[in-house]
């Protein structure tokens, strides 16, 4: 009994006749199993003690040992846990993820606040009475600034937008169509569609307009496909496909294949649209085979540096400007 008021830790073990410590055989966390351990775990762990001799001085080697105050500081904390003395790693970790998240909540508010918010907030601020009044007397769920709200505002001022240019279109009543097939930052396929006119409004100088209709996602980017996308768009505005007289693409063999591109089927649709290669990318592919050319490929770099070197000086904008 001596032994044990010693050792509180130490146990014996009728069925295998000897002793053990009743902390290690239940955390049973060797040297060999932790992080630089190199002692091996035998009698009083996985072995019972039999040779009652050298009882004390293996008990005394025993309690000294690392993995023995290792294990009775997992006990200890154990113990502490399970008595609600402490809290558990578990909650202590869930505890601060709660509190790391509404932090970063509170931090998001002003930065996410948006230009949105900000010329509400300005225009009210400037002396606009209705935005002020509206501010302050409207109920939370009445404000229309949530972005559902702002989204649905910018939607309607793009349906706006689509619906002037499909008007003045009409009303030049020939036109010419430009689209470009791309992949945005979120991996989705889309066309962007051009409309190229020209502009009645003043009758003394017609002005050809060049503007932007829509992007529109896809998945079947093959000629047919582009082709049924194009037409698609243009009989949902209400354009005559027989009213189309032009058509500009990149050379891409998808876009500009005289059999199975995107012009190709569309003339079926719009007899009079003659396919004429994109400037822009007859251009960019121009220079990029000149560049194989040591002498050009000088002079673009050149041209490259002569503008860094000026947009990256205010004074030698200005003065830029002032010469020319």
């Amino acid at each position: 009994m001596k032994w044990m008021e010693r050792f509180p830790w130490l146990v014996y073990s009728e069925y295998k006749s000897g002793a053990y410590c009743r902390i290690c055989v239940v955390m049973r966390r060797s040297l060999d199993e932790s992080k630089g351990g190199h002692q091996r775990v035998g009698q009083l762990v996985k072995d019972p003690f039999c040779k009652w001799k050298n009882a004390l001085e293996v008990f005394e080697t025993h309690a000294k040992s690392g993995y023995h105050k290792r294990n009775s500081e997992l006990t200890d904390n154990f113990l502490k846990v399970m008595s609600s003395q402490a809290v558990s790693v578990d909650q202590q970790l869930s505890s601060e993820r709660k509190r790391q998240q509404e932090e970063n909540r509170n931090k998001l508010i002003p930065i996410n606040e948006g230009n949105f918010r900000a010329l509400l907030r300005y225009a009210a601020e400037s002396g606009d009475k209705n935005i002020s009044e509206h501010l302050v007397i409207s109920q939370k769920n009445a404000l229309f600034t949530s972005p559902q709200i702002q989204n649905e505002i910018i939607d309607i001022c793009g349906k706006i937008i689509q619906h002037k240019i499909i008007n003045e279109v009409k009303e030049a009543n020939f036109f010419a169509i430009f689209a470009e097939e791309t992949t945005d930052i979120a991996r989705m396929e889309q066309v962007s569609l051009c409309l190229r006119y020209i502009d009645l409004k003043d009758a003394k100088q017609h002005k050809v307009k060049e503007m932007f209709l829509e992007y529109i996602p896809t998945v079947d980017v093959t000629g047919s496909g582009l082709a049924n996308l194009i037409i698609t768009a243009l009989k949902k505005h209400g354009l005559e496909c027989s009213h189309v007289i032009s058509q500009g693409y990149d050379g891409a063999a998808a876009m500009s294949g005289y059999l199975h591109g995107a012009q190709a089927y569309i003339r079926h649709d719009c007899p009079l649209a003659l396919y004429v290669h994109c400037s822009a990318h007859s251009l960019n592919l121009a220079i990029a085979d000149s560049c194989s050319q040591a002498d050009v490929r000088n002079c673009v770099g050149i041209i490259q540096s002569v503008g860094s070197y000026i947009r990256h000086s205010a004074q030698r904008t200005a003065v830029l400007k002032i010469k020319y």
